[in-house]
């Protein structure tokens, strides 16, 4: 999915990645990027590729879901078909300070 890579490949990359973090005692957050979906972007309805609940429950790490996926379903929020613009940007960050104090990072 992530640079076009087997799934299996990217759950296990994500799975080398949140253990780094953990040896060195940090708190990792797991941020989900959209499924690629024709249908979910022509209907402004893009949702999380369903492993990045599994591997965050597999790690025990917090995820944040459905953020990049809200902003992405906004074409006024898009630079291009992938990535956020200015005010997509500025939304997405919002969305993960509201995310990170909901789940008790932030203050």
């Amino acid at each position: 999915m992530l640079r076009h890579l087997p799934q299996q490949e990217t759950i296990a990359n994500l799975g080398q990645i949140l253990a780094q973090i953990k040896v060195h005692e940090a708190k990792p957050v797991l941020l989900a990027t959209p499924k690629p979906s024709v249908a979910g972007a022509v209907l402004r309805n893009l949702s999380a590729a369903d492993f990045y609940r599994e591997v965050a429950d597999e790690h025990q790490v917090q995820l944040i879901e459905d953020a990049v996926a809200e902003v992405l379903s906004d074409p006024q929020m898009k630079g291009d078909p992938l990535h956020p613009n200015a005010r997509g940007h500025v939304l997405l960050a919002e969305k993960l300070i509201d995310s990170m104090k909901s789940i008790g990072y932030v203050r």
